[in-house]
């Protein structure tokens, strides 16, 4: 499988969940009884991590156009990454449901865990032409 594809894919997921966390950076009023400044901190704080979220999307989408083992790399990176993400986001929901407390939706660790072994699965296969 081409690490473009990974690059790509994992890129446009990136993109597309930074823009939805922009614009849906103020909605955490409906979740809590929050002050008017927490109201304005968490959006502040949504809008920069949806920004950021946003940034390493398309640094992957424009990252496709690199050669076969510098984008193996990329992707390899970005495992890493998403592996970081994966144990964050588990341990974030183990945390909050024993506490009982709700926690992230369990597809996210999920997703984020099948994006770790699709990019190291990837990154690290070795090409049959060598």
């Amino acid at each position: 499988m081409n690490p473009k594809i990974v690059l790509v894919t994992i890129g446009a997921l990136m993109t597309l969940h930074g823009i939805g966390i922009y614009l849906v950076a103020g909605s955490m009023v409906e979740y809590t009884d929050p002050t008017e400044a927490m109201i304005t901190m968490g959006a502040k704080l949504n809008e920069t991590t949806g920004i950021m979220t946003l940034l390493v999307g398309v640094i992957l989408l424009v990252s496709n156009n690199i050669e076969t083992n510098s984008a193996k790399k990329v992707v390899v990176g970005t495992g890493i990454s998403m592996g970081i993400c994966c144990a964050f986001s588990a341990e974030r929901h183990v945390n909050q449901v024993w506490n009982g407390e709700g926690g992230p939706p369990v597809f996210i660790p999920i997703i984020f865990g099948l994006l770790t072994i699709w990019s190291f699965y990837v990154g690290l296969k070795k090409d049959p032409s060598n």
